[in-house]
């Protein structure tokens, strides 16, 4: 009798178990969510990027260039709350109610969020340095800021610079380690250049108005570059403007100059005019035949005959 209900003490209780056990797995049903949507900011741009996650669970989906996400999970019944996050931007979110299977469509808006004023301040480096000692950029802006003799000039301002050297005051010639003038290889857009100087070599023959940017080898450079045996000196052409017609005008000690830019073809082209005269001919012939009978040299350097 003792062991018959010592059986039915022990059968109780497994039943029990088992319908609590029953209650539990009920309890614990899971559900298949899938959310679709997009993330936009207020004047209706998409946002790509954005995280859209569900908060204390590893869920989560990254919207496409067009600011959509697909984020699907299974879970069981509750309440979940969803962010949409991105740097730069206020998070967003949204409550979500799960006590079934559900698909749903949630849309987010991300307001943009300025961050204070940084300002940076730093010093521009007067050369362009690279990774091969040879080669040297300067602009026509530094080359303005550098002294010189009644007019800024190109090659001048490459004299002070180490390796290359002039032959006096009155020369814009270059000297690159130890060679002469003529074993210089100068370009201008791709194009040789063989005069290079003007007013019987004072200053180079390259207008400043018209130049972007001017970059000289004084050694390894390319075998494409024939005939030079010093330095190679690539001159790059300016642009004119393409917004708005501008120009100036300016003198120095020897020569004039001008230069005039206008946009083509409806802003799509430009123009680009620069001039530089210098004073041999028009004034200075007539200050020195004031004091010789013998005409002035002419451009070429040639003497006249009495």
């Amino acid at each position: 009798m003792r062991r018959f209900v010592v059986t039915l003490f022990v059968l109780c209780a497994v039943c029990a178990g088992g319908e609590a056990l029953a209650q539990n797995t009920r309890g614990a049903e899971t559900h298949d969510v899938q959310i679709t949507g997009t993330v936009q900011t207020p004047d209706g741009s998409r946002l790509p990027g954005v995280t859209v996650r569900v908060f204390g669970t590893p869920f989560r989906a990254v919207t496409d260039g067009d600011g959509a996400y697909v984020l699907a999970f299974t879970r069981a019944s509750g309440r979940f709350i969803l962010f949409a996050e991105l740097s730069g931007f206020r998070t967003d979110d949204a409550a979500l109610q799960v006590t079934g299977p559900l698909t749903t469509s949630i849309d987010f808006t991300l307001t943009p969020e300025f961050a204070s004023d940084v300002t940076v301040i730093a010093e521009v480096p007067m050369l362009d340095a690279t990774d091969d000692v040879s080669r040297i950029e300067l602009a026509p802006e530094q080359v303005s800021v550098l002294p010189s003799l009644g007019e800024r000039d190109l090659f001048r301002a490459f004299q002070l610079l180490p390796g290359v050297s002039g032959s006096n005051e009155a020369s814009s010639g270059l000297y690159v380690r130890g060679g002469t003038p003529d074993q210089n290889r100068v370009e201008y857009d791709g194009f040789r250049v063989y005069h290079v100087d003007h007013l019987f070599g004072y200053f180079s023959a390259f207008n400043m108005d018209a130049v972007d940017t001017v970059e000289l080898s004084k050694g390894g450079f390319e075998a494409r570059h024939g005939g030079a045996l010093s330095s190679v000196m690539q001159i790059a052409g300016k642009s004119g403007r393409t917004d708005r017609a501008a120009g100036s005008v300016g003198a120095g000690l020897l020569s004039f100059n001008g230069v005039y830019e206008t946009p083509l073809f409806n802003h799509r082209g430009s123009a680009l005019l620069a001039v530089r005269r210098s004073f041999q001919g028009p004034l200075y012939d007539k200050i020195l035949n004031l004091y010789d009978n013998s005409p002035a040299p002419g451009p070429g350097g040639g003497g006249g005959v009495p």
